[in-house]
């Protein structure tokens, strides 16, 4: 069920692509059941829902909605990004 969802506040200071790419690009939600709901730029500027063709960097954080198995894939996801 719904049960057990988490909001989380994912660093990408581990991302291995180290040159920008956008949300698009990293197909979070089809790669690991999580929804990006935010982001925060390396400036420190928050989007709400970002755009599918917003630009992260490894300085960027994500906001995401997942259960424990989601977040845990996204961060392993992350990690071995090419």
């Amino acid at each position: 069920g719904v049960s057990n969802i988490n909001l989380e506040e994912i660093s990408l200071q581990d991302f291995t692509r180290q040159e920008d790419c956008s949300l698009q690009e990293l197909q979070i939600r089809q790669k690991t059941g999580c929804t990006v709901i935010g982001l925060k730029t390396p400036e420190g500027a928050y989007h709400i829902n970002p755009a599918s063709d917003e630009h992260i960097s490894p300085e960027s954080r994500l906001f995401v909605l997942g259960n424990k198995e989601q977040i845990t894939a996204l961060n392993q996801y992350l990690k071995s990004f090419k």
